[in-house]
Order: C-alpha cells, then structure tokens, then sequence
C-alpha cells in the first residue's frame, strides 16, 4: 500500500474533525490534510486494510453535510518523527459525485475561501502551536492576547493547542 495522491492536497490549518465509520462502529477522527482524492486521518484506530469506511465531516467552504466512502491506502500506528506526522491512516475517496469532487478540488487548490451564500460579520485567526506540556501560564497570556483554546489534539513528543480569535 504505497500508493501517492496525483491531486493538489492541502494541509488543514485548523481542527477539522470527522466521524469515520467502520462497519457497526464510528470513531471521531481529525483531519490533517484533504484532497479531492482523500485525506489522511489522525486516528488510533484499527481497521482491515479491506475495511469499508465512511468518512463524515462537514465541506470546508460549503458547510455541507456530507458521507464519503473511502478506502485505506496505508496507516502508521505511530507518530513519525521524522515528518511530524500524527498516528493514523492515508483514506482515499471512492463514487464521489461531482459537486463534492469539485469542492474538494477547489480547497485543495485555493484553501478556505467565503462562497457568496456567506455572510460573514465577524472574521477568525487560527494558530497551531505544538507543546511538550500545557501550561497555564503560557495559556493565560495568550487569553490576554485574545487568543481562546478551541481543542488539544495530544501527541507524543508534542501536543497540537488549536487557538483562535476574533480579528
């Protein structure tokens, strides 16, 4: 299983989470990166490499719904050190239908944009810092700063805090 994607991908500057679907069973998984291809999930969950999966998430710029079957193309158990990459698993996308493959296309391409559907008043800044340990201090300086922690995905060595604030 080492396939490469032929698609434009993008690494996703904020947490974006999903719900992958095993068979009987659904896992909450976050996404590292995403294509109209597939993605890789941060995950510590097993799976046949014959699995059949859906991955559920929400569209980047749509906010749409959406269930997308998939594959696994190859998973690590581990941290990799040496690229940074978390524990998880490569998934590509299988009977896309064409709206979505364009959308996903078009993050790929260009990142998060508005559509113009969107009415948007108030604008937010995204930070991934990496940590050994969280400490209070640090957080409560940056609260200070207007940054607020939204989610801490933990990692060995490292722990990723996703902070954000209204510009």
């Amino acid at each position: 299983m080492n396939e490469r994607r032929h698609a434009r991908r993008r690494n996703v500057p904020y947490l974006r989470s999903g719900v992958l679907e095993t068979g009987e069973r659904s896992h909450l998984v976050v996404i590292v990166d995403l294509s109209a291809e597939g993605a890789y999930l941060s995950t510590r969950i097993e799976a046949p490499a014959t699995a059949a999966l859906r991955l559920r998430t929400v569209m980047p710029n749509s906010g749409r719904s959406v269930a997308l079957p998939c594959e696994i193309v190859w998973s690590c158990e581990r941290f990799d050190v040496a690229s940074g990459r978390p524990a998880g698993m490569a998934v590509r996308f299988l009977d896309v239908d064409d709206e979505t493959r364009r959308e996903l296309d078009d993050y790929a391409s260009e990142g998060l944009g508005l559509t113009a559907n969107h009415d948007v008043a108030v604008r937010y800044e995204y930070r991934v810092i990496e940590a050994e340990e969280v400490k209070v201090e640090a957080l409560n300086q940056l609260g200070r700063d207007g940054w607020a922690l939204n989610a801490v995905v933990p990692g060995q060595p490292n722990h990723r805090l996703i902070m954000s604030r209204v510009l």
